[in-house]
């Protein structure tokens, strides 16, 4: 065994060694030779081994060992283990593949950096701490956590990772896109570059090959104490051909979920029904209100009061009533019934109807009156005849 007295810390002595090398100043070592560093009390504090295809350094009383391998097809690896060997074993401390890879904690890292363990990444409250977990059968996980804000521990609120039992990624806070301070479970921001424009802030997509009935449904649930979630509802997005669709919002009832309220392609609005049949506006129920407004488009039927209407005589509306069953410029039953009514149009002939009738009472008001005025006559008439009669009597 060759022993050199230390007269600087280890490292820079095998640089002189290398240094040494390269200028064809040659160290050879036997196999199982060593080169030892000595302090100047003479204890041992480093070793430099050869050892067949390896050359091994290591630190007296550290239990680790540095090996280089020599090129050879044993291995051109470099690596730190807490043994002596040729070639690296599986549970290295760390490895230096001749790829150029690295494993820590693992002898064959499958990427360019692999840690077989727990990684800690910053330091002080910035800290993540990237790990695992096993709890029984059916939580498996990766996870990255980060520290609490006053650094006492990791905060296992904020935790985000993979669940290999679920197949699915999860995250236990608020999540931010466009946005560090979200105040929900999902906050979506983005700054909008034109004013009166349209601009996409997210998209929610559904894919299903060539299919055109697919209905992408962002669903709306609820949940009380630890059950299982209950869907309730959603919002959906539906297709209508040549990059064309509406949305519809769908309630569920007898656990199935059902449209409610539908908005197509041009705009129009069901509600209660998926068909318009060509209305902005189709409702399949009930309306409640306490005001409805008509904008109505027909002519306002005051033109029944001008002189030159025509209106008809008692006569021809009894004509048609006795032949047709109902009044001139008045839908028949089997018509509304094929077809519905216009509300403002029908308020219009129905005012219409009214202001006829109006009109003939006026006309009635005034025969009265002409009858009523021609009996007075007639009984003033009377009167006087009476008294003529009886003066006739008394002579």
């Amino acid at each position: 065994m060759k022993e050199i007295k230390l007269l600087t810390s280890p490292l820079i002595f095998v640089l002189i060694l290398l240094t040494s090398t390269a200028k064809g100043q040659n160290v050879e070592l036997e196999n199982s030779e060593a080169i030892t560093w000595k302090d100047s009390n003479g204890q041992i504090r480093s070793q430099i081994f050869a050892d067949g295809n390896t050359f091994q350094i290591t630190p007296m009383g550290s239990g680790q060992f540095l090996h280089f391998g020599d090129g050879t097809s044993t291995t051109s690896d470099t690596w730190f283990s807490s043994t002596l060997s040729q070639t690296p074993s599986s549970n290295v401390s760390m490895i230096i593949k001749s790829t150029g890879r690295v494993g820590i904690g693992t002898s064959s890292p499958e990427a360019q950096l692999q840690v077989n363990g727990n990684l800690s990444l910053l330091s002080g409250a910035e800290r993540m701490l990237w790990s695992s977990k096993h709890e029984g059968a059916s939580d498996h996980r990766n996870y990255l956590a980060p520290r609490t804000a006053d650094n006492t521990a990791w905060d296992w609120g904020q935790e985000f990772g993979y669940h290999h039992f679920n197949r699915a990624w999860y995250f236990d806070g608020n999540v931010g896109i466009g946005t560090s301070g979200p105040d929900s479970k999902l906050e979506v921001r983005a700054s909008l570059s034109t004013d009166d424009q349209f601009e996409t802030v997210a998209k929610f997509i559904g894919y299903r090959g060539s299919s055109n009935s697919q209905k992408p449904m962002l669903t709306l649930a609820t949940q009380r104490g630890g059950n299982t979630p209950i869907e309730i509802g959603g919002i959906a997005a539906y297709y209508e051909g040549s990059s064309e669709g509406g949305i519809q919002i769908l309630t569920k009832e007898n656990g199935t979920l059902n449209p409610q309220l539908t908005i197509n392609k041009s705009g129009s609005v069901g509600i209660g029904t998926e068909s318009m049949f060509g209305y902005r506006l189709a409702v399949n129920g009930t309306i409640g209100s306490t005001e409805v407004k008509v904008e109505n488009t027909s002519p306002w039927p005051d033109f029944v009061f001008r002189n030159d209407y025509k209106l008809l005589t008692l006569e021809q509306v009894e004509q048609h009533i006795n032949e047709n069953g109902h009044l001139p410029e008045i839908p028949s039953e089997s018509e509304v019934t094929e077809n519905g009514i216009n509300l403002g149009e029908m308020d219009s002939k129905l005012l219409m109807k009214i202001e006829e009738l109006t009109l003939y009472m006026i006309d009635m008001n005034k025969r009265m009156n002409q009858l009523e005025q021609e009996n007075s006559e007639l009984k003033e008439s009377n009167q006087e005849l009476k008294e003529e009669i009886s003066t006739l009597k008394s002579n």
